[in-house]
């Protein structure tokens, strides 16, 4: 019996070490992780802080523009139509035979205007 009480005790220490060795393994690793860890975090801050810093210096460089415009020497090309041939468009449209009683003077092309 005292034999049996002996063995289980060797096998307990045996499997006391490999447990402590298997524990000082993974406590290391986690060690190293950790460090890791912080590492990468620091060169997360910094690259988060250069791409905020060039989003800012981008966004700030598309609201100034190239070369200051001289509004007085801006012309403005914008065509506008004459909203008249429209109304006799749909006065010609309505009114079909009886236009020519009428006799409304239609424009059929659309002038375009520039002011």
């Amino acid at each position: 019996m005292i034999q049996n009480i002996n063995t289980l005790i060797a096998e307990l220490a045996l499997e006391k070490d490999q447990v402590t060795q298997a524990f000082l393994a993974e406590s290391s690793q986690s060690s190293k992780l950790m460090e890791l860890n912080k590492e990468l975090t620091r060169k997360l801050e910094a690259q988060t802080q250069r791409l905020e810093l060039l989003t800012a210096q981008t966004m700030a460089n598309d609201n100034i523009p190239a070369r200051q415009i001289d509004p007085r020497i801006v012309q403005d090309e914008t065509p506008f139509a004459d909203e008249g041939d429209e109304v006799m468009n749909q006065l010609e449209f309505c009114l079909g035979p009886h236009l020519a009683k009428l006799k409304i003077f239609t424009f059929t092309s659309m002038h375009i205007c520039k002011f």
